[in-house]
Parts: structure tokens; sequence; C-alpha cells
């Protein structure tokens, strides 16, 4: 992976070399205004942090459901230049803080939903995710772990199934027009919301091809 002209700052998928420059898969990355790297490791649950010139300097994180553990972790978002929050396939956002160029736990919090993805608005945290028991796929916090809202519909499909997989999709904040802008991945239909759930706009990509999907009958394929 090439980061603004530094290099081969990672390695993908190696099957040897330094352990800060082997990763499992890497689920997402994201640069500060410093130009530090933060990489997502979700096959060896750590997050790793890279200097502008691709040097390592620090890492946290290991498999488990304690303080600074993660179980597979995915998404990491920059919430300023001293707070990286992080989302896992278990339903938690953790809280890491950026301390002369190494990571600090600085809390968890227990999301309602699997998070499938998340971006920061302001002084607020937007995760996607279906969550398992209430409504709405878009939840806010703020930058402390607080809930704040849900807002937004599931797909309207024939079982649970059908409506997750469809309801499956990215976020995008929208800083300087204060918005979120939700895309399905499985569907043509894109939707603009303020942080308060209030609907700004619909639209949908031009020529896309919907493929119908329909419960198997007497459990075939």
């Amino acid at each position: 992976v090439r980061s603004r002209g530094l290099g081969d700052v990672y390695k993908r998928q190696a099957l040897d070399g330094p352990p800060e420059r082997v990763f499992g898969r890497i689920g997402s990355i994201a640069v500060d205004g410093s130009g530090r790297v933060f990489v997502v490791d979700v096959l060896n649950d750590v997050v790793r942090m890279y200097g502008p010139d691709g040097a390592y300097l620090s890492s946290t994180g290991r498999e488990g459901d304690g303080p600074g553990e993660f179980r597979s972790p995915e998404h990491v978002v920059l919430a300023g230049e001293d707070t990286v929050l992080v989302t896992d396939r278990a339903g938690r956002l953790s809280r890491l803080l950026v301390q002369q160029d190494s990571l600090a736990f600085d809390g968890v919090v227990r999301l309602p939903a699997t998070p499938e993805d998340a971006c920061v608005l302001g002084n607020v945290i937007i995760v996607q995710g279906v969550p398992l028991e209430g409504e709405g796929i878009l939840h806010v916090y703020d930058l402390r772990g607080k809930h704040l809202a849900s807002f937004g519909e599931m797909n309207a499909g024939a079982n649970l199934i059908i409506k997750e997989t469809f309801t499956w999709g990215s976020v995008v904040c929208l800083g300087e027009a204060g918005e979120v802008l939700y895309v399905p991945d499985f569907s043509p239909e894109i939707r603009w919301y303020r942080p308060n759930g209030s609907l700004v706009a619909i639209d949908s990509l031009p020529d896309y091809s919907v493929t119908p999907a329909e419960p198997a009958r007497n459990g075939g394929g």
C-alpha cells in the first residue's frame, strides 16, 4: 500500500518480515492531519500507527473481550488529532488516544448493532448497522460514547436475512454540509440525513440493475 508518496508502508498478507509490517487482513486505513497513518488488522485484532515517513510508531489490541481488546476490528475513524475510534464485529466502539506517538486505550462503548461503517461529523459519531433490538440503522453518539439518537429504515425484505443484507452499506459524513450520506451496498438508493434524523434528500444511481432476492423454497439454494 502506498500513501502520499511515502513508499511501501505495509505488506498485506506477507508471509514473513517484521511483525509490525505483516498484516492478516487490512480492514480500513485513516490518515490524520499530521500524516500519521492508522491501520486496522482484522485477523490479528490490532491497530497500528505509522509516521508520515512510514516508520512504525505504536500498536494496541489483541483478541478478547476486555479493555483494549478486539473481536475482528474493521473500521477506524479519527475524531480530532488525538482520538482514534475503532469498531469491531462484537458490536463495540473503542476509543484510543494518541499520546506522543503512542496509542493508549481510553474506553469502550457497547453498540446496539454490529457496525458496518462509521464516520465522524463535528462532535458526533455516526455508526451504520442493523440493531439487535429497536429501530434505526444509523446510530449517533457523542465523542465519549453517549447514545444520542437512532434513525433510518431497514430494507423491507421478506425475512430478516434479506432485510439485513440489503441494509448493509456505507456512511459518509459531509462536514461542510453537516449531513450524513448513507449508501446501501445492494440498492441504487442514496439518502442524505441530518444528525437529528431528518431526511434531507433521496437520490438514485442511474442505470443501476436491481437483483431481486426471495426466500429459497424447500430449503434449496
